[in-house]
């Protein structure tokens, strides 16, 4: 069981909790007076049956470059 990161609105599923994308993501939303979403931890299998795609940072493990 492989266990990803992801939040209701974003489009990726990262492999880390830390990883930029994500972080990024979040402060984004912070700075323009959003409240960031939730961040869930969910199986691989669950994140991609939700539509999301593997994480394109190169430093989150489910880079795709």
């Amino acid at each position: 069981m492989i266990i990803v990161f992801i939040t209701e609105k974003g489009d990726c599923w990262h492999t880390r909790r830390d990883c930029h994308g994500l972080v990024g993501g979040q402060m984004s939303s912070e700075s323009v007076g959003r409240e960031p979403c939730a961040l869930d931890e969910v199986e691989l299998n669950a994140a991609v049956a939700a539509g999301k795609k593997a994480c394109g940072v190169t430093t989150c493990a489910g880079a795709t470059s």
